[in-house]
């Protein structure tokens, strides 16, 4: 059985890795200001997504689960639940246009802005 929930601090050497393996390019950093939510299964950590503040929004930095587990739903109940908490803020991502998940997250709610140069998926406050 899969458990989302989210991240205390004793998962923080767990999702380091995880952020690693599914995103070299980062080096598995995080900040502790960083809200995560983990997708754990048989005590392992499987799945991720991480928000960060940026003034009074907060950005969707990563969001992932391993390739073993895929096509199960876990990354999309993951990040589900994670949205519930912002219901009342706007989250953004930045994405290049062209990007397949585009489609993917505007099911979640995010529409495709343009600020200049920058492509955003932006998704609005519920109320």
């Amino acid at each position: 059985m899969v458990l989302i929930r989210l991240a205390l601090l004793q998962d923080s050497a767990g999702i380091g890795e995880l952020i690693a393996m599914l995103f070299p390019e980062s080096g598995g950093l995080f900040s502790p200001t960083d809200k995560i939510w983990v997708a754990e299964e048989e005590g392992e950590l499987i799945g991720f997504v991480r928000f960060t503040q940026e003034n009074e929004r907060w950005m969707l930095n990563g969001w992932g689960v391993l390739p073993e587990v895929r096509s199960r739903g876990i990354g999309t109940e993951l990040l589900r639940r994670a949205l519930k908490a912002f219901k009342d803020a706007p989250v953004r991502l930045e994405v290049e246009a062209c990007n397949p998940a585009v489609e993917l997250y505007s099911r979640f709610g995010f529409t495709l802005q343009k600020f200049g140069s920058v492509h955003m998926l932006v998704r609005k406050p519920e109320t």
